[in-house]
Protein backbone atom coordinates (compact mmCIF):
# COMPACT_ATOMS: atom_id res chain seq x y z
CA UNK A 1 0.00 0.00 0.00
CA UNK A 2 1.30 3.46 -0.81
CA UNK A 3 2.43 5.47 2.17
CA UNK A 4 0.87 8.80 2.99
CA UNK A 5 4.20 10.52 2.33
CA UNK A 6 3.96 9.38 -1.30
CA UNK A 7 0.48 10.87 -1.58
CA UNK A 8 1.76 14.12 -0.05
CA UNK A 9 4.70 14.22 -2.43
CA UNK A 10 2.31 13.78 -5.36
CA UNK A 11 -0.01 16.47 -3.99
CA UNK A 12 2.94 18.85 -3.73
CA UNK A 13 3.96 18.11 -7.32
CA UNK A 14 0.47 18.92 -8.58
CA UNK A 15 0.40 22.12 -6.53
CA UNK A 16 3.71 23.15 -8.06
CA UNK A 17 2.15 22.53 -11.48
CA UNK A 18 -0.99 24.50 -10.49
CA UNK A 19 -3.17 21.44 -11.01
CA UNK A 20 -5.18 22.08 -7.89
CA UNK A 21 -8.02 19.62 -8.33
CA UNK A 22 -5.51 16.79 -8.70
CA UNK A 23 -3.60 18.14 -5.70
CA UNK A 24 -6.85 18.05 -3.76
CA UNK A 25 -7.35 14.40 -4.64
CA UNK A 26 -3.92 13.43 -3.37
CA UNK A 27 -4.18 15.49 -0.19
CA UNK A 28 -7.45 13.64 0.39
CA UNK A 29 -5.73 10.31 -0.09
CA UNK A 30 -2.94 11.36 2.29
CA UNK A 31 -5.51 12.18 4.95
CA UNK A 32 -7.35 8.89 4.48
CA UNK A 33 -4.07 6.95 4.51
CA UNK A 34 -3.02 8.56 7.79
CA UNK A 35 -6.31 7.66 9.45
CA UNK A 36 -6.27 4.10 8.10
CA UNK A 37 -2.67 3.52 9.20
CA UNK A 38 -3.33 4.61 12.79
CA UNK A 39 -6.97 3.85 13.51
CA UNK A 40 -6.80 0.12 14.25
CA UNK A 41 -3.76 0.36 16.52
CA UNK A 42 -5.24 3.24 18.48
CA UNK A 43 -8.57 1.46 18.96
CA UNK A 44 -7.19 -1.92 19.98
CA UNK A 45 -4.10 -1.10 22.04
CA UNK A 46 -3.69 0.70 25.34
CA UNK A 47 -1.59 3.66 24.25
CA UNK A 48 -1.36 7.14 25.67
CA UNK A 49 -3.58 10.07 24.85
CA UNK A 50 -0.78 11.71 22.85
CA UNK A 51 -0.82 8.93 20.27
CA UNK A 52 -4.62 8.94 20.18
CA UNK A 53 -4.65 12.62 19.33
CA UNK A 54 -2.16 12.19 16.52
CA UNK A 55 -4.97 10.65 14.48
CA UNK A 56 -6.25 14.20 13.98
CA UNK A 57 -3.29 15.02 11.74
CA UNK A 58 -5.06 13.17 8.93
CA UNK A 59 -7.85 15.74 9.00
CA UNK A 60 -5.41 18.61 8.46
CA UNK A 61 -4.69 17.13 5.04
CA UNK A 62 -8.43 17.24 4.34
CA UNK A 63 -8.17 20.99 4.96
CA UNK A 64 -5.43 21.18 2.36
CA UNK A 65 -7.60 19.13 0.00
CA UNK A 66 -10.68 21.31 0.47
CA UNK A 67 -8.59 24.44 -0.05
CA UNK A 68 -7.07 23.08 -3.26
CA UNK A 69 -10.57 22.33 -4.54
CA UNK A 70 -11.61 25.88 -3.64
CA UNK A 71 -8.64 27.35 -5.53
CA UNK A 72 -9.48 25.18 -8.55
CA UNK A 73 -13.09 26.40 -8.47
CA UNK A 74 -14.40 22.90 -7.78
CA UNK A 75 -17.54 22.37 -5.70
CA UNK A 76 -15.82 19.29 -4.25
CA UNK A 77 -14.54 21.52 -1.44
CA UNK A 78 -17.92 21.11 0.25
CA UNK A 79 -17.85 17.34 -0.18
CA UNK A 80 -14.39 17.08 1.33
CA UNK A 81 -15.33 19.35 4.22
CA UNK A 82 -18.45 17.30 4.99
CA UNK A 83 -16.49 14.04 4.91
CA UNK A 84 -13.89 15.48 7.27
CA UNK A 85 -16.55 16.64 9.71
CA UNK A 86 -18.16 13.20 9.83
CA UNK A 87 -14.77 11.66 10.52
CA UNK A 88 -14.05 14.15 13.30
CA UNK A 89 -17.39 13.40 14.95
CA UNK A 90 -16.56 9.70 14.97
CA UNK A 91 -13.07 10.25 16.35
CA UNK A 92 -14.36 12.55 19.10
CA UNK A 93 -16.89 9.99 20.26
CA UNK A 94 -14.57 6.98 20.31
CA UNK A 95 -10.91 7.85 20.65
CA UNK A 96 -9.87 11.15 22.20
CA UNK A 97 -10.29 12.34 25.78
CA UNK A 98 -7.71 15.04 26.57
CA UNK A 99 -9.13 18.60 26.28
CA UNK A 100 -6.26 19.67 24.02
CA UNK A 101 -7.15 17.02 21.46
CA UNK A 102 -10.88 17.59 21.85
CA UNK A 103 -10.25 21.29 21.28
CA UNK A 104 -8.17 20.60 18.20
CA UNK A 105 -10.90 18.37 16.76
CA UNK A 106 -13.41 21.22 17.10
CA UNK A 107 -10.89 23.68 15.66
CA UNK A 108 -10.46 21.46 12.62
CA UNK A 109 -14.22 21.18 12.26
CA UNK A 110 -14.54 24.96 12.35
CA UNK A 111 -11.84 25.22 9.69
CA UNK A 112 -13.53 22.70 7.41
CA UNK A 113 -16.88 24.45 7.80
CA UNK A 114 -15.30 27.76 6.80
CA UNK A 115 -13.38 26.33 3.85
CA UNK A 116 -16.37 24.33 2.62
CA UNK A 117 -18.79 27.22 2.97
CA UNK A 118 -20.84 25.35 5.58
CA UNK A 119 -22.74 26.81 8.53
CA UNK A 120 -21.78 26.13 12.14
CA UNK A 121 -18.14 27.27 12.14
CA UNK A 122 -18.66 29.78 14.97
CA UNK A 123 -20.17 27.14 17.26
CA UNK A 124 -17.31 24.73 16.53
CA UNK A 125 -14.71 27.38 17.29
CA UNK A 126 -16.52 28.39 20.49
CA UNK A 127 -16.36 24.79 21.74
CA UNK A 128 -12.68 24.58 20.80
CA UNK A 129 -11.97 27.77 22.76
CA UNK A 130 -13.58 26.32 25.86
CA UNK A 131 -11.30 23.28 25.67
CA UNK A 132 -8.15 25.30 24.97
CA UNK A 133 -8.88 27.67 27.85
CA UNK A 134 -9.06 24.66 30.13
CA UNK A 135 -5.65 23.53 28.86
CA UNK A 136 -4.11 26.97 29.32
CA UNK A 137 -5.63 27.31 32.80
CA UNK A 138 -4.31 23.94 34.01
CA UNK A 139 -0.99 23.49 32.15
CA UNK A 140 2.25 25.37 32.63
CA UNK A 141 4.04 27.21 29.82
CA UNK A 142 6.32 24.30 28.90
CA UNK A 143 3.36 21.92 28.70
CA UNK A 144 1.45 24.32 26.44
CA UNK A 145 4.56 24.71 24.26
CA UNK A 146 4.77 20.93 23.95
CA UNK A 147 1.17 20.82 22.71
CA UNK A 148 1.88 23.36 19.98
CA UNK A 149 4.70 21.16 18.64
CA UNK A 150 2.69 17.91 18.63
CA UNK A 151 1.74 16.39 15.25
CA UNK A 152 -1.66 17.76 14.39
CA UNK A 153 -1.18 21.03 16.26
CA UNK A 154 2.03 21.68 14.33
CA UNK A 155 0.44 20.78 11.00
CA UNK A 156 -2.57 23.03 11.47
CA UNK A 157 -0.22 25.87 12.39
CA UNK A 158 1.68 25.31 9.16
CA UNK A 159 -1.60 25.29 7.25
CA UNK A 160 -2.56 28.81 8.33
CA UNK A 161 1.00 29.98 7.61
CA UNK A 162 0.78 28.62 4.06
CA UNK A 163 -2.54 30.36 3.52
CA UNK A 164 -1.17 33.74 4.54
CA UNK A 165 1.95 33.26 2.43
CA UNK A 166 -0.24 32.23 -0.49
CA UNK A 167 -1.89 35.64 -0.55
CA UNK A 168 1.42 37.46 -0.18
CA UNK A 169 1.10 38.14 3.55
CA UNK A 170 2.60 36.67 6.70
CA UNK A 171 1.31 35.63 10.09
CA UNK A 172 2.26 38.14 12.76
CA UNK A 173 3.63 35.97 15.54
CA UNK A 174 2.46 38.44 18.16
CA UNK A 175 -1.10 37.62 17.18
CA UNK A 176 -0.52 33.94 18.05
CA UNK A 177 1.17 34.52 21.41
CA UNK A 178 0.31 35.73 24.89
CA UNK A 179 1.62 39.03 26.23
CA UNK A 180 4.55 37.12 27.76
CA UNK A 181 5.58 35.92 24.30
CA UNK A 182 4.64 32.28 24.82
CA UNK A 183 2.60 30.44 22.14
CA UNK A 184 -1.13 30.41 22.85
CA UNK A 185 -3.62 27.82 21.66
CA UNK A 186 -6.51 30.24 22.11
CA UNK A 187 -4.78 33.12 20.29
CA UNK A 188 -3.98 30.90 17.33
CA UNK A 189 -7.55 29.68 17.19
CA UNK A 190 -8.96 33.21 17.35
CA UNK A 191 -6.66 34.24 14.51
CA UNK A 192 -7.84 31.37 12.33
CA UNK A 193 -11.48 31.97 13.23
CA UNK A 194 -11.23 35.59 12.13
CA UNK A 195 -8.97 35.21 9.09
CA UNK A 196 -9.42 31.78 7.50
CA UNK A 197 -12.47 32.44 5.34
CA UNK A 198 -11.00 35.69 4.02
CA UNK A 199 -7.69 34.03 3.18
CA UNK A 200 -9.36 31.15 1.31
CA UNK A 201 -11.52 33.64 -0.61
CA UNK A 202 -8.42 35.60 -1.64
CA UNK A 203 -6.67 32.42 -2.77
CA UNK A 204 -9.74 31.42 -4.76
CA UNK A 205 -9.82 34.81 -6.46
CA UNK A 206 -6.14 34.47 -7.36
CA UNK A 207 -6.54 30.90 -8.58
CA UNK A 208 -2.98 30.19 -7.43
CA UNK A 209 -1.66 28.74 -4.14
CA UNK A 210 2.12 28.70 -4.18
CA UNK A 211 3.98 26.29 -1.93
CA UNK A 212 6.53 28.01 0.30
CA UNK A 213 9.43 25.75 1.32
CA UNK A 214 7.15 23.07 2.72
CA UNK A 215 9.05 20.03 3.99
CA UNK A 216 6.72 17.08 3.53
CA UNK A 217 7.47 13.87 5.45
CA UNK A 218 9.74 11.38 3.74
CA UNK A 219 9.16 7.66 3.51
CA UNK A 220 11.73 7.25 6.29
CA UNK A 221 9.77 9.69 8.50
CA UNK A 222 6.63 7.75 7.72
CA UNK A 223 8.18 4.43 8.70
CA UNK A 224 9.50 5.91 11.94
CA UNK A 225 6.07 7.30 12.81
CA UNK A 226 4.47 3.92 12.22
CA UNK A 227 7.12 2.17 14.33
CA UNK A 228 6.42 4.59 17.19
CA UNK A 229 2.69 3.87 16.99
CA UNK A 230 3.23 0.13 16.79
Amino acid sequence: MRRRSEFLDTAQTYRDEEKYELAGEYYSLAGYAYVVSTWDTIRTRDIGYLKKGQLLEGFVWQEYAATCYAVSGSSRKQNRAEQGIVGLEDVRETLIQHPAWIGLSWELEGDLRQIGGLSGADDAYATALEQFREVEDTCNDSEILSWTTEPGFNETGLFITELTEGVGAAVELAELRNDDGHPSLTKRLEYKRDQLSRLVDRLTQRGVWELKNRDLPTAEDDMRDEDEIN
